[in-house]
């Protein structure tokens, strides 16, 4: 695989045929998933229940000073924030073991395969890279099912269920919100394009260091009879190493950009919804409650659509893996190794040096 095929990996955002297979792997473990998703309803509650009770312990109790209304507000707020946390806990545990399950699966699909291959397979294909998609590739799955698929999920609800609770408390306020998510969505589209292509040239280079390292250990006979090391070094250094290092500087540099821009954005919006919700506090047109809960369901908005676009990405990543396993199990042999090989005949022969 050279330059090509990592262009062509690039252009490939999603594959229904991987979708299918993934898919088929993950079906034995319905109940986890199941129990993930119910679990996930609980954690994504107590995201979204949390400002209001903030907002209304600070502004009936802490105001007033009712001193009741703020220890009633203060301990409904940790009931709730421990059955979000239990059951995040659930979800993380339950997708994880679903992960771990397939990935092992797969991994032992993959090196039993592999011990299928002819030797023509092994002539053409490097070690390296045999070693790259076997560990490599397989744990880019591992994170996909383990994180991003019920992680995607829960970010959505998540976000849509503080529009729907801003909407019921101040419909004019939730225009605010809506422009923030829509201002933080571009921001993190934009990013999603760019780190997928930052992160899958990081690992076609990660693959091309290990392929060169494992064929100059494998062949390190050869090199050092024929005086290689320093040209080998050399060419390491300055052609793979090099590659690699480029492209994990400009991941870093792609990363870089899109958080400073999503705290910008929501600096904006906070300074301006307090300035402006300030004004409309002292002049009596809004509750302490309302400012408040906006206020805090605006900060909370940056990390469930951070984590979406990171999520989103995740969950792009495994279709180029997907796709090399694919076409590495359905790919035509010139030679397969017969299960049971025939057993030869007995024979004897002779040997003459007659001149």
């Amino acid at each position: 695989m050279g330059m090509q095929g990592a262009a062509t990996e690039i252009g490939k955002t999603f594959d229904w045929e991987v979708t299918r297979r993934l898919a088929g792997y993950m079906t034995p473990y319905r109940r986890d998933i199941a129990i993930a998703m119910a679990a996930m309803i609980f954690s994504v509650a107590a995201s979204v229940t949390g400002p209001p009770l903030i907002g209304y312990a600070v502004d009936e109790g802490i105001r007033t000073g009712d001193m009741r209304t703020v220890i009633l507000g203060a301990v409904v707020f940790l009931v709730i924030q421990v059955v979000g946390y239990v059951g995040f806990r659930i979800q993380l545990r339950h997708m994880a073991m679903v992960g771990q399950s397939v990935i092992r699966e797969l991994r032992d699909q993959l090196f039993a395969h592999v011990q299928r291959l002819s030797m023509s397979f092994f002539s053409t294909y490097e070690t390296g890279r045999i070693i790259a998609r076997v560990i490599g590739d397989v744990n880019v799955l591992r994170e996909a099912i383990s994180f991003a698929v019920i992680g995607v999920v829960r970010d959505l609800f998540t976000v849509l269920g503080m529009l729907i609770a801003m909407l019921l408390i101040d419909p004019a306020l939730t225009l605010v919100a809506v422009g923030v998510v829509v201002s933080l969505s571009i921001i993190a589209n934009f990013w999603r394009i760019y780190a997928r292509q930052a992160y899958i040239r990081v690992r076609e280079t990660n693959a091309a260091v290990n392929a060169e390292l494992a064929e100059n250990i494998n062949g390190i006979r050869v090199v050092k009879a024929y005086n290689r090391e320093r040209y080998n070094a050399e060419r390491f250094r300055d052609g793979h190493n090099q590659d690699n290092l480029d492209s994990n500087m400009r991941a870093t540099l792609v990363a870089s950009m899109f958080f400073p821009s999503i705290d910008l954005v929501g600096g904006v919006a906070i300074g301006s919804l307090i300035y402006v919700g300030g004004l409309l506090v002292l002049d009596e047109q809004l509750s302490v409650f309302k400012l408040l809960t906006f206020v805090l369901y605006i900060e909370q908005f940056f990390f469930p659509i951070r984590l979406l676009a990171q999520r989103v990405n995740v969950f792009q990543r495994p279709w180029p893996p997907g796709t090399r396993f694919s076409g590495c199990w359905i790919s035509r042999l010139k030679f397969r190794m017969p299960q049971t090989p025939n057993r030869l005949a007995a024979s004897r022969g002779t040997f003459s040096s007659k001149m």
